[in-house]
C-alpha cells in the first residue's frame, strides 16, 4: 500500500498550497499488445500496402491519434505517442486500424488469434 501511495503522489498535481490532486496511475499498454501491434497490425498493413513498418506506424498515428494544438497564435498538428495509451485506448486504436484495413480488403487478425511467428515469417523482407 505504501508503494502505491508513493506512486500516486508522484503522479499527483498540486492544486494550491498543501492540497494535491492525486490520481491512480494509468496502466500503459502491455508488452504483449506492443508485440501484437508491431508484429501483426503494422507488419501486415505495411506489407500489403507497400510501406516500411515505421512509415506505416507514423501514418496510422496521424490517421487516428492526431490532435490540433495552439501554440501562441499558431495551430499545429501533433500525434499522440502510442506508448502513452492505456491498454483500453490501445485496443480501441487497433480496432480502428482493423476497420481501415478491412476497407482495403486486408485482414488483420485479433491479438488472440494471431500467430506472431508465422506472420513475421510470411512478411519477412529480404
Amino acid at each position: 500500500m505504501r508503494r502505491q501511495v508513493k506512486s500516486n503522489v508522484i503522479q499527483g498535481k498540486p492544486i494550491k498550497d498543501g492540497v494535491w490532486d492525486i490520481k491512480p496511475p494509468q496502466s500503459v499498454r502491455s508488452l504483449q499488445l506492443n508485440r501484437y501491434y508491431h508484429g501483426v497490425v503494422v507488419n501486415i498493413f505495411a506489407n500489403e500496402l507497400g510501406y516500411e513498418n515505421e512509415e506505416m506506424h507514423e501514418l496510422l498515428k496521424y490517421q487516428f491519434l492526431r490532435e490540433e494544438k495552439t501554440i501562441g497564435d499558431k495551430e499545429i498538428t501533433i500525434t499522440k505517442s502510442t506508448a502513452k495509451l492505456t491498454n483500453k485506448e490501445f485496443i480501441d486504436y487497433c480496432k480502428k486500424i482493423q476497420t481501415l484495413a478491412a476497407s482495403y480488403d486486408i485482414y488483420i487478425p485479433d491479438s488472440n488469434e494471431a500467430d506472431y511467428d508465422q506472420i513475421a515469417n510470411y512478411y519477412k523482407r529480404d
